[in-house]
């Protein structure tokens, strides 16, 4: 079982928005836009394509894997419910996946 972090949720969020995109491109534009190192959001990247929630490389564009559409639903579902609720306390959102090998 793994727990996503803020940077890896970002990531996925704007996957769904930016299907044409190149890794590089998209982790760069996040960056701008959300001030996130670029170091910061390529560590994360690995990561999600380790787990299998994204694919990416040979000069395709970054795309979300079946696993990835279902969290990044999941995500946008409880956020829109209200699911989800930042405190002062704990402003994280922990979904937590199991890698099938």
């Amino acid at each position: 079982f793994r727990a996503l972090n803020k940077n890896q949720l970002v990531i996925l969020s704007e996957i769904s928005k930016n299907s044409q995109m190149s890794i590089s491109s998209l982790l760069r534009d996040i960056e701008k836009k959300f001030r996130i190192p670029l170091s910061t959001l390529k560590l994360n990247a690995k990561i999600l394509r380790k787990v299998g929630l994204i694919r990416f490389g040979d000069s395709n564009p970054v795309k979300l894997t079946k696993g990835g559409m279902f969290v990044n639903k999941i995500l946008k579902n409880s956020i829109d419910s209200n699911l989800f609720r930042k405190s002062k306390s704990n402003n994280k959102v922990r979904i937590w996946i199991q890698r099938k090998d």
